[in-house]
């Protein structure tokens, strides 16, 4: 992998490539957040994945969109041209970062060297990162996350519950599971830590989405009635 990585980043210019697996869902949300931030512009490819959406509505971004090149004789989508990226930097330069979707669903590919290089050249890309505005959530310890297991799942479902403001203790009655990746951070039948219930409130603050929770805002969580 690394090997393939380090010939892309030489073919197209760049000082590193990172190739993902699984879905692109959260390196898109992760690469946009990194580079974009809110009240700034983006220049985005028109034919995106829903991923890339989500990213600008988590952003707060501005959307400066790049429109597809329809090949009439081959019935395909090019990817914008390296000179309607000129042209749009060059009527636009508030844009502080651009993200081009290559290839694309039929295949095509972008010129991301000549790309990078106007990019590159724009001053307003060397403009420092977006403030936040909203604080981060901190991660916890990769031991905070190993929450104990006291019951198997299907008992803590089927238990009788309580919603408490405070279930750092108790034994989690829900499935709380920030997405994406959709990986619970708590599951039925473990004990709450106080590291995991501050970690996933931080997160709804910051804007971070829930899934499964009872209570999706985390007021509160379903726990197994003591």
């Amino acid at each position: 992998m690394s090997d393939a990585e380090a010939l892309y980043a030489r073919a197209v210019g760049a000082r590193e490539a990172v190739f993902t697996t699984c879905g692109s869902g959260i390196s898109i949300h992760t690469a946009m957040l990194t580079v974009t931030g809110p009240g700034r512009t983006i220049l985005v490819d028109r034919n995106v994945h829903k991923s890339v959406v989500a990213s600008l509505i988590m952003s707060g971004a501005h959307p400066g969109w790049l429109r597809p090149c329809w090949d009439n004789d081959n019935q395909v989508a090019h990817p914008a041209t390296a000179h309607a990226v000129a042209d749009a930097l060059d009527h636009h330069p508030e844009i502080g970062a651009a993200l081009m979707i290559t290839p694309t669903e039929y295949g095509t590919g972008a010129d991301v060297r000549a790309v990078a290089k106007l990019c590159h050249a724009n001053l307003a890309l060397a403009a420092h990162p977006p403030t936040p505005d909203r604080p981060a959530p901190m991660i916890p310890e990769l031991e905070d996350l190993n929450l104990e297991q006291v019951m198997t799942p299907r008992d803590a479902f089927f238990a009788e519950t309580e919603q408490l403001t405070d279930p750092v203790g108790r034994v989690s009655a829900d499935m709380v599971s920030p997405y994406p990746p959709g990986v619970p951070a708590i599951l039925p039948g473990e004990r709450c830590n106080r590291a995991v219930v501050d970690y996933l409130r931080a997160g709804r603050a910051a804007g971070m989405e829930l899934r499964d929770a009872t209570d999706p805002d985390l007021n509160t969580f379903q726990v197994v009635l003591a």
